[in-house]
């Protein structure tokens, strides 16, 4: 059975807004623009964004069923853009960092796999041709 998900985008008085049912608005802009909005996110941030959160909730989900605890969890996504044609620009890359710290140290013998099964099971990352790579 499918799930869905649904967004709206509004552009009024200059200013594009995304919006999620009753969640706060987030501002958009161009990734040229960003700078000139600080409150915006460009296209290219959300999605690094949504790869990097959808992996941290797989991960967590699933270091859940391993019994794995996570007591804290830091990261950084990186967009490397391109263009590959000369003229038409695309994220060709998305790096994850993540950090961790476990609750057992022991634990740690198991983290490849919970990464591995995370990266598997992540629909963001799976529904992308952009290659997610994840350094540790």
């Amino acid at each position: 059975m499918a799930e869905k998900c649904m967004t709206e985008l509004r552009y009024e008085g200059g200013k594009v807004v995304s919006l999620f049912e009753s969640h706060p608005p987030i501002d958009v802009a161009g990734l040229s623009k960003v700078s000139e909005i600080p409150e915006a996110w460009s296209p290219v941030h959300l999605l690094a964004s949504a790869v990097e959160s959808c992996f941290l909730v797989t991960l967590l989900s699933i270091a859940e069923k391993m019994k794995i605890g996570i007591k804290s969890y830091a990261s950084t996504a990186e967009c490397v853009i391109t263009a590959p044609d000369g003229k038409h620009h695309e994220v060709t890359e998305i790096i994850l960092r993540p950090t961790f710290h476990l609750e057992d140290d022991a634990d740690r013998l198991r983290l490849k796999l919970l990464v591995q099964k995370s990266e598997e099971y992540c629909p963001v990352k799976n529904s992308l041709k952009t290659k997610v790579r994840i350094e540790i």
